[in-house]
């Protein structure tokens, strides 16, 4: 479980390659951890936020779709994607679609979020979903650029000396 205080903000690179930024306020729950050692079922890793911003970036050769579930909605991303899925204060789950496309799961069909739109998933009525134009970029996501070009610009990021090896 990862929860953070008001005021921080971290970014988690998943073994499968995906990376998370998490806002302050955020609270996230990892039950397994695709692709890593000790985790050998299919699928991605499963993402449980409860509350605040969390921010996805998918890769292109992900090979598992990951899986958002919140309170109200289960989000499923497609691979090559930028995501915003927030837990606002009323419970609402927003979903902001800025590169790629989602799925939100309902109870019986499912709404497809495209570039560049924002569904809310209402905690009262989760059935009735509505599409908005996506807001403008949040701090978060800003954030993430911001890492993303640092990245870039710095080419092959080393997080472990190749002297460090598993037993």
């Amino acid at each position: 479980r990862l929860s953070l205080s008001a005021g921080s903000r971290v970014e988690v690179i998943l073994p499968d390659t995906h990376r998370l930024r998490l806002a302050e306020s955020a609270d996230l729950e990892l039950t397994a951890l695709a692709r890593s050692l000790d985790e050998d079922r299919a699928g991605g890793t499963p993402l449980l936020p409860t509350n605040g911003a969390l921010a996805i970036d998918v890769p292109r050769d992900a090979v598992d779709r990951p899986r958002v579930d919140t309170d109200t909605a289960g989000v499923l991303l497609e691979p090559g994607g930028l995501y915003l899925v927030e837990i606002d204060g009323r419970g609402d789950t927003r979903v902001v679609v800025r590169v790629g496309e989602a799925e939100i799961l309902g109870q019986y069909d499912s709404t497809v979020v495209r570039a560049g739109d924002e569904a809310v998933v209402p905690r009262d009525t989760r059935d009735q979903i509505a599409l908005y134009e996506a807001p403008p970029l949040t701090d978060v996501v800003e954030w993430a650029r911001q890492l993303e070009a640092e990245a870039t610009r710095v080419g092959e990021v080393r997080f472990f000396v190749p002297e460090l090896r598993y037993a």
